[in-house]
């Protein structure tokens, strides 16, 4: 198991292709770096649904850095793309290609003591909803004309 992304405060972007065919009340991840039960809780997450209503959204838990979208994923089994991106000490979230929400703070490692989960945690719980996709992790700056390239690209791919 990977366990350091070794991306200190640098730039970053991550852009995951995940789907739902049913409505969820349960948190369901699609990227996991940390634990819950962890000391000091930190490690980059991204959620298909963050806050128990289908809203998907993603960020540093332990560090209250999170971004949530305004709107639920639509459970139609059609896959989205969500995507985390920091510059400097700017935070935004993506939702197929539109940006949805932001922040600024201050930068901080992404990395935790605990390895990196695709599609759930370890433990089997807050598992992906029914599909995941592509996961694409960058580390340094993303120019914002590749960051309308490589989501082009995975809504070309994935029919979305």
């Amino acid at each position: 198991a990977m366990t350091n992304l070794d991306f200190a405060t640098s730039d970053l972007l991550v852009e995951c292709v995940v789907g739902s065919d049913t409505a969820s009340t349960a948190l369901t991840g699609v990227l996991y770096k940390g634990t819950f039960d962890a000391p000091t809780f930190d490690g980059l997450q991204l959620y298909a649904n963050l806050s128990r209503d289908g809203k998907p959204g993603g960020g540093l838990d332990g560090d209250k850095a999170q971004l949530l979208s305004p709107n639920a994923l639509a459970t139609d089994g059609k896959l989205h793309l969500l995507a985390y991106r920091r510059v400097g000490s700017r935070l935004s979230f993506r939702v197929d290609g539109t940006e949805v929400a932001t922040a600024t703070v201050t930068p901080r490692s992404i990395d935790s003591v605990s390895p990196l989960t695709v599609g759930g945690r370890a433990s089997g719980v807050h598992n992906a909803p029914n599909k995941l996709g592509d996961v694409l992790i960058y580390r340094g700056a993303v120019a914002d004309t590749e960051l309308t390239k490589i989501e082009a690209y995975l809504k070309q791919k994935n029919g979305i």
